[in-house]
Formats: C-alpha cells, structure tokens, sequence
C-alpha cells in the first residue's frame, strides 16, 4: 500500500512539472499541437506568430475543412499566470460577427501525416501588457458553427515593457541620426563591428551585437540573484549592468580600447560560432597584447556575441 500511494505521489509531481509545451491532448488520435514559430524577445507591439499543427496518428484518413480566413477554424484562448483571460482582439470579434460566405477546402491527411500553419497571435488576442502569458488553440475542423473542437497543448511566453523613447534613442547611430538596425552579418564582420564601436567609443554600435544579458550571467552570483527575481527586476538588474558597461564601472576587459586588432580564426554551425582575435593595448612604456575568444549564438538570421575569453600573450 505505501509503495501504490509512492507512486501515485511520482506521477503526480510529474505531471504538475511538465513543462506546457509537452502536455498534449487526447482528440482521440487526431493531435493538435502549438508552439512559438519563432521564440524571441516580444514586446506588447511585437508580432507574435504561432506554428499550429494537425496531426493524424489514427489508421483512417481524416477530413476536414480549412477555411480561407483561419479565424473561422481557429480560436485562441490566453490566460495570465493568475488564470485571468485575455481579450480577444476587436478584428477578431468583428470577423467573426460579420455576415458573410465562407470559403473553405477541404483537407485530407493521411495516417501519419501533418498539416502545419503559423498564425499572427495578434489577428485574435489583444496583448496589451508586458506579464506572462500562457496559450491554448481551440480548432474546429468542421468551421466555428458545428461539430467537434481539437484542443491543442499549452505554451508559455513572456511580453516584456515597450522600449520607449530611451530605448529608441540607445539604438540611433551618432553621426546618421537613423536608427541603427541589426543585419545579418557573419560572425567575423559582427566582432569587427563591435570592435570599431569601441575604438570610436560609439556605444550605441557597440551594444547592438552584444547580449548584454548573457554576458552579465557569466558571473554565478548574478545568476543565482538573477534567476530568483521577478520579470521587471531582471530587466533593471540588465538595464543596470548595461549602463555600468558603458560608464566603466566593471572591469570586463572587452570595455579595454585596442589600437589595433587582427581576425585570426573563425568558427561556426548554424547557431554558434567563435572568432578569435589578437588585439593590441597601448600602455604607457609598452604595448600589451591579448587574443580574445568571442563566442556568439545566432537567432532570427542574426550573430549575437553571448561570451568572451581573454589570454595574454605578453608584451612588444
């Protein structure tokens, strides 16, 4: 008897833990799952694009129409962490009420097949607020009218405040006056860039290929303050740490300004890579020289550098 209740006790824990893009449904063999289609930074005027996807994992073909304007077909309902719902958006609800035809086609999948979509969050649910999120799907496959709803997974995300004007301002070049954009560079020409950012002690080019919040967690006592705080104190204690970068508060040697620099290797997959650097440092009797090891993740077709190393190489 107590080894039963241990095990009841196991299995409860586990489903309590799991995370809510794991948990699916039963739709009696026809799955449909959602998760972020591309996960990044949002913000409350973000797009945020949704990947939904119809699975048939019965021994049949299964059937069912796709309308023309999804908003017919699917529904989202979202809910803040404190399980309060979400509004729909003002075009959703005027789609919807609208009198009007509407057209469609029917699909087939066949066992073991998928049919997949990515969906604008946005054209149903108005995300106004910064705060976490958690989404579900309601799809009917028979139109919004009639027959049967498939319930899909749960998924997660975060809505981080608005920029405002002093974030706007962080990323306007000093000379153009234009809003200075990330591009998809390589790895190499990302590290030249930050690197002449910081010989021209240009600091909004400097911070535009740097996660400042990845660098600041490479420090284990941050991370442990890090990972107990809340959204808006993770934002301030990333904020802080960024105007302490740029007033030369820390110590971190990437904030030293070489007179000169040379790419000696480059390495990469589709999502990391390294570029090693020998720069030279001008002291007052010598000139101090250093290779530097940036580490960088790539996402959204965009270098970030996360990470750096440093070894001295002596003196000239």
């Amino acid at each position: 008897m107590i080894m039963k209740k241990f095990f009841i006790c196991i299995i409860f824990l586990a489903a309590v833990y799991m995370p809510f893009s794991l948990v699916a449904l039963d739709n009696n063999g026809v799955d449909v799952t959602i998760r972020l289609y591309d996960k990044r930074i949002y913000y409350p005027e973000s797009e945020i694009q949704i990947l939904i996807e119809i699975s048939n994992n019965t021994n049949e073909t299964y059937r069912f129409k796709s309308a023309h304007d999804r908003r017919f077909n699917v529904d989202f309902n979202v809910t803040t962490l404190t399980n309060e719902p979400v509004k729909h958006s003002e075009q959703f609800i005027m789609a919807r009420q609208r009198n009007q035809h509407i057209y469609y086609r029917d699909i087939d999948i066949e066992p073991g097949e998928r049919f997949s979509f990515v969906e604008p969050l946005k054209d149903y649910i108005a995300i106004e607020k910064p705060g976490a999120y958690v989404a579900q799907v309601f799809y009917y496959p028979e139109l919004r009218s009639a027959g049967d709803v498939l319930r899909s997974n749960l998924i997660s995300f975060t809505v981080r405040p608005s920029e405002g004007p002093q974030g706007i301002e962080s990323r306007i070049d000093a000379e153009t006056g234009e809003i200075l954009r990330r591009e998809a560079l390589p790895p190499d020409e990302v590290v030249e860039y930050f690197i002449r950012a910081r010989q021209m002690e240009e600091w909004n080019k400097f911070f535009l290929y740097l996660n400042v919040e990845s660098l600041m967690l490479e420090t284990p006592e941050i991370r442990r303050r890090y990972d107990r705080s809340s959204e808006a104190e993770r934002l301030s204690m990333v904020q802080n740490f960024r105007e302490a970068l740029q007033s030369r508060e820390t110590r971190d040697e990437i904030l030293l300004i070489p007179i000169s620099f040379e790419i000696l290797e480059t390495r990469y997959t589709p999502t990391q890579g390294t570029v090693r650097v020998r720069e030279k440092f001008q002291n007052p009797d010598f000139i101090e020289v250093k290779e530097f090891t940036y580490y960088l993740n790539r996402r959204d077709s965009v270098w970030m550098i996360v990470s750096y190393d440093v070894r001295n190489l002596g003196s000239e």
